[in-house]
């Protein structure tokens, strides 16, 4: 669509193309001296063909009822009314409740809002209080803590000391059992008094050793509850020797035996 505007704020002469045969009239107060040789004349065109016409329409200002400042209005027609419509009284108050109907749903809907964030609110300064409580209880926690770690720290210590001192424990009970020996069969108080001097002699003769030193030994026991003399089975003696190699000779000599 094209338009021209010859005289301002006066009149618009449009321009529209048509698909019928001819381009309707203009109106009847359209003057000739208004298209004034523009070319704006209606135009004859076949049939289907579109045809350039030519159409006076009343002015915006017209229309909005400003002849006042309007020096030309432009054409009157029966399609133009002489005043714009205006809203009627019974339109009026029912327009005005709709309008005051949706501004009080919104100051509903705005005092919903208003409570669901003062409920943010409350819950939100109750998690920050929990907070700090777990914060408070974790301070509380982290000093025992740190007395427990020191604790674990001196107890592991301990720990090595003790395993330290359990090998060494070891260690000294192999060393002392190494030079003990088990003599069975020997009768019930065979021994005497003496234990030792009664060993030597029987050691001597069961194994034809000599011994230079003498054997000696640091201690020599039966080992359980004392039995009567001519029992089946009389206890066991245990001896410990001095000298450790005096215990490999009679070992050797036992097995060579």
């Amino acid at each position: 669509m094209e338009t021209a505007d010859h005289t301002p704020h006066h009149r618009i002469v449009a321009l529209c193309y048509s698909p019928g045969r001819r381009a309707p009239p203009l109106p009847q107060r359209a003057k000739a001296s208004d298209r004034r040789g523009e070319g704006a004349r209606p135009l004859k065109g076949k049939r289907g063909s579109r045809t350039l016409a030519q159409a006076s329409i009343a002015c915006p200002f017209r229309l909005l009822n400003c002849q006042s400042n309007c020096k030309g209005p432009g054409p009157h027609t029966s399609l133009i009314p002489a005043q714009p419509p205006t809203m009627s009284d019974k339109e009026q108050p029912t327009t005005m409740e709709r309008i005051l109907q949706e501004i009080t749903a919104v100051s509903l809907w705005i005092e919903g809002m208003d409570a669901s964030i003062s409920s943010l609110t409350l819950e939100t300064k109750s998690m920050r209080s929990d907070i700090a409580g777990f914060q408070s209880r974790v301070a509380g926690l982290e000093h025992p803590m740190g007395t427990l770690e020191a604790h674990v720290a001196t107890v592991q210590d301990r720990d090595q000391d003790r395993l330290y001192l359990w090998s060494k424990i070891t260690d000294r009970e192999d060393r002392s059992r190494r030079d003990n020996i088990r003599i069975f069969g020997i009768p019930e108080n065979e021994e005497g008094l003496d234990v030792q001097v009664c060993l030597g002699s029987i050691l001597h003769k069961l194994t034809s050793l000599t011994f230079e030193p003498p054997l000696e030994f640091q201690r020599a026991h039966r080992v359980g509850l004392k039995r009567p003399h001519g029992a089946s089975r009389p206890r066991t003696i245990i001896a410990c020797l001095l000298r450790h190699t005096q215990t490999r000779q009679l070992l050797q000599a036992a097995r060579n035996h």
